[in-house]
């Protein structure tokens, strides 16, 4: 009597300790199964006995399939599946061709007005001077404004130095041969400060000469 006690008492706790081992789904759950390839992704439709379930077949809605619980297992974690990829975002800006100062002319009525930028607007538009009087301003789009001198230019033909000079610099202790490199604001002047013309620095008008 014991002994078909204790078989009795041993039968029932394994199965306890089965019935524990086994992961119980609900309907809505996301799960996986073995296609004989790969784990494809599902979810439980219905929750039939003995361990059943219906599941969505190749994660197509209009096919069910009934599986085994032990052909399923608990989908992972969207973290757990996350791939890492490198993501290359170039950005493009947009250059002007136009900038404050610049002599430009755009058409009126057929007639070509000359004029001068005064500043640079969004969606590449540029306020400027009417006419040449400068008594009344407009906005206008790049497509239809043409440079006529760049301000760059019209500093260096006023300069007394001109991009291209052969000029010589002031290194503080003597006269370099050097050469204007460019022409900016304010009587400042790049030009090369080696005779290999590796090197270039801004320097006053002062410390040139021809």
């Amino acid at each position: 009597m014991k002994k078909a006690l204790l078989l009795v008492i041993f039968l029932v706790s394994t199965f306890i300790i089965q019935a524990q081992e086994k992961v119980v789904y609900a309907v809505g759950d996301d799960v996986e199964y073995f296609d004989g390839v790969n784990w494809i992704d599902s979810k439980i439709v219905q929750v039939g006995a003995n361990n059943q379930y219906l599941i969505y077949l190749n994660q197509n809605q209009a096919k069910t399939k009934w599986l085994d619980g032990e052909e399923l297992q608990p989908l992972y974690k969207a973290e757990q599946k996350i791939i890492e990829r490198k993501v290359v975002i170039t950005e493009y800006t947009v250059v002007p061709k136009f900038f404050p100062g610049d002599l430009i002319k755009y058409k009126s009525n057929g007639t070509w007005i000359e004029t001068e930028i005064i500043q640079r607007g969004a969606d590449l538009k540029y306020q400027v001077y009417s006419d040449a009087s400068k008594n009344s301003i407009l906005w206008i789009n790049e497509a239809d404004i043409e440079l006529i001198k760049s301000k760059t230019q019209q500093t260096s033909e006023s300069s007394e130095f001109k991009v291209g000079d052969k000029v010589k610099v002031y290194d503080g202790g003597a006269w370099l041969e050097s050469e204007i490199v460019q022409v900016g604001d304010s009587g400042m002047y790049q030009v090369y400060f080696n005779s290999e013309k590796t090197e270039s620095r801004w320097v006053q008008a002062t410390d040139l000469k021809k």
